[in-house]
């Protein structure tokens, strides 16, 4: 299943891949222009959980979902990776 809209320009998402222990997408993006700010990502189906990650997949904290997407914030060239399981 494939992210179907990132809702800022200035935010790159450069892999989305199953996760390595089969557990979830791994979504990894990142900030492309020096601005901050929030970005959503909506999806084709509904999210079960989203879980910020580290670039080994290891869990940190959970975020909150809305339904099909989820929203968090980014500054200026941070790269961030999640784990999502849809249902």
């Amino acid at each position: 299943m494939s992210l179907v809209l990132c809702s800022s320009a200035h935010v790159v998402v450069d892999t989305i891949k199953q996760a390595e222990d089969g557990n979830g997408l791994i979504v990894r993006m990142y900030e492309a222009y020096g601005q901050r700010g929030p970005v959503t990502l909506a999806f084709a189906r509904p999210i079960r959980r989203a879980i910020l990650c580290n670039l080994i997949e290891e869990n940190g904290e959970d975020l909150r979902t809305e339904g099909k997407s989820l929203t968090l914030s980014l500054t200026p060239y941070q790269l961030r990776s999640l784990r999502v399981e849809l249902l």
